[in-house]
């Protein structure tokens, strides 16, 4: 229960830093490790570490087609991963609703099958069990940060 807790304070935390620039970012971290008597050499280090590896540096302009076609998309939950990438890369969307999702997929003709809506709930289970995708409300999702750097390093890859 502890680790869902961790887990939840991360997507939050996650959710509120990322619309921040790097500065921004830094000055947050920074005031949190103070304020909750954290090591700010610790804080500081992790901050940096985080803000070096800026793979993408502007809002990719690719379509959910074309991330699908990127990622070799074959199955429904290849083509959510990919909508969801369209959204928070090509959108900068942080998080975004199962009719979002639905949406972008419908958006990438070469790929899209309608049995893929049928199955989207245990699709999105699925996905979220792996983390591949977070659950941060109800039908509200986000890229895990382990699935938003795999993409974010195919994609700056592909532009």
């Amino acid at each position: 229960m502890a680790e869902d807790q961790e887990l939840q304070a991360m997507g939050v935390v996650l959710t509120a830093l990322q619309p921040l620039g790097p500065d921004e970012r830094k000055r947050v971290l920074t005031w949190a490790a103070q304020k909750l008597a954290i090591d700010a050499a610790v804080a500081t280090t992790t901050a940096a570490k985080v803000e070096q590896k800026p793979v993408l540096t502007a809002k990719l302009d690719f379509s959910t087609d074309t991330i699908a076609n990127i990622i070799g998309a074959s199955s429904g939950p290849d083509l959510i991963i990919a909508a969801a990438a369209h959204l928070h890369f090509a959108l900068g969307k942080a998080t975004f609703s199962r009719h979002e999702l639905a949406s972008q997929m419908r958006a990438a003709p070469s790929h899209f099958k309608s049995t893929f809506i049928n199955n989207l709930t245990s699709y999105l289970g699925g996905l979220t069990r792996a983390d591949r995708l977070r659950l941060s409300g109800n039908d509200i999702y986000a890229l895990s940060n382990k699935e938003r750097q795999a993409l974010e390093a195919r994609l700056a890859a592909a532009e």
